[in-house]
């Protein structure tokens, strides 16, 4: 028995370390297992975005061909496009957070164009309305100038005739530019060499010549003074 037991005894060691040898192998197996799990995953996940960024590239893609149709062959790398990328963000929000944003400037600018091409057209409407303003007024001026002329040839030719109905004889002087009148008379029966000032006259040539005046300015029926009832 004894014999047996010995001869026993390095069977159950090799078990024994076969069986360690087992568990540390069921051991490793569990860990690679995992470790390939982990690596099925990752590359899942990196397909996943490789899907992703191929979608997203097919976009702007599109994009850019709205911008420009023809591919531009570029030898930079993507880090470097990206780089350049973010510095002209930076840029475009430092200029926006300075002048605000594009689209308002773009809409304000819109709306002072509108308003200054409507300020233009009413400045030309009103421009064209002065000239005919300045016309009609010209030609109103240049009427008046006239009528006042007929006027006063008018009243000087009463004025004389009513001097005349006692052998007066008299000048009237109309300075329009001065606005002033000068009358001089002189009475029937004198020299009629040189006219008199009104001031040198008599009370009743004074007061004759002085009716011949009024009435002269009432030789006219359009003037709008009340005619004298009886001289």
């Amino acid at each position: 028995m004894s014999s047996a037991a010995e001869e026993a005894e390095p069977i159950r060691e090799k078990l024994s370390k076969c069986d360690q040898e087992v568990e540390k192998c069921k051991h490793h197996k569990k860990h690679y297992e995992e470790k390939r799990k982990a690596h099925v995953n990752n590359i899942q996940a990196l397909k996943n975005n490789l899907q992703q960024k191929e979608q997203e590239l097919q976009k702007s893609v599109a994009k850019a061909s709205e911008i420009c149709p023809e591919r531009v062959e570029v030898r930079r790398t993507a880090r470097s496009l990206d780089v350049e990328l973010n510095r002209l963000r930076t840029a475009i929000n430092t200029q926006q957070g300075q002048q605000g944003d594009h689209e308002l400037i773009i809409r304000e600018y819109q709306e002072a164009s509108q308003k200054y091409s409507t300020a233009v057209r009413e400045l030309r409407s009103l421009k064209q309305f002065g000239e005919v303003i300045a016309a009609v007024g010209h030609q109103r001026q240049r009427a008046f100038t006239r009528l006042r002329s007929l006027y006063s040839l008018r009243c000087k030719y009463y004025f004389d005739m009513t001097l005349a109905q006692r052998g007066y004889a008299g000048h009237m002087n109309f300075d329009h530019k001065n606005k002033t009148l000068s009358i001089a008379v002189q009475p029937g029966g004198k020299n009629k060499a040189s006219l008199s000032d009104m001031r040198s006259l008599s009370g009743g040539e004074r007061s004759f010549s002085t009716v011949c005046f009024v009435l002269s300015l009432w030789s006219d029926h359009r003037v709008t003074l009340p005619r004298p009832g009886r001289v």
